[in-house]
């Protein structure tokens, strides 16, 4: 397949996402190790939000500020993730809608469209019409998700995406999964 780019830098900011390692933080519930078994497909279940329940979630490990930065910050379910994390990359031939501005994100509001039901005039992201196009996940860099968090106070912002992250619509398109690690700077903590 090939994909038609409209910009040198848009290939650029492609070949630098498949390039990256990803951290995945597991939640004790789901364990300690990404799994086929137990990996849950994503739904456009959330009414409201521009955010898919499901999939595999992880943020770049060079991410300036990532799930966990976000989590300890926040002070955000601390209890529930384990203290174990899992790297991943992606494979070359993966395909991910990137959104790294204000305008990837309205054009993707534009081309996958879903229907609010709770504010009929605010539109929101069909995620499953996403993966019935071909692409393997979405991806928000953190340039995407500064400009299309705060700023926009309505249901068609991305404030639910709480740091650069990316979302995965299957396991297929991961190219390899390392070891699990011990997160040090949780080890002092109680969890």
């Amino acid at each position: 397949m090939t994909i038609i780019y409209k910009s040198l830098k848009a290939l650029r900011i492609e070949c630098k996402i498949k390039r990256k390692i990803y951290m995945r933080l597991n939640l004790r519930t789901y364990g300690i190790v990404i799994d086929k078994n137990k990996f849950e497909r994503i739904s456009n279940k959330r009414p409201f939000l521009n955010k898919p329940i499901g999939g595999l979630w992880a943020s770049p490990q060079d991410s300036r500020y990532g799930w966990i930065d976000w989590c300890e910050g926040e002070d955000f379910r601390l209890d529930k993730y384990s203290k174990v994390y899992q790297d991943f990359t992606l494979k070359e031939s993966s395909k991910l809608l990137v959104i790294n501005n204000l305008k990837d994100f309205m054009r993707c509001l534009r081309r996958f469209p879903l229907e609010n039901k709770w504010v009929p005039e605010e539109k929101l992201i069909d995620f499953l019409s996403i993966e019935a196009a071909g692409y393997d996940g979405v991806y928000l860099t953190e340039r995407g998700n500064r400009e299309c968090h705060l700023p926009l106070q309505c249901a068609s912002s991305l404030n639910s995406w709480d740091c650069e992250s990316v979302v995965l619509f299957n396991l297929d398109c991961i190219e390899k999964i390392y070891e699990p690690t011990y997160l040090d700077k949780w080890e002092e903590k109680d969890l």
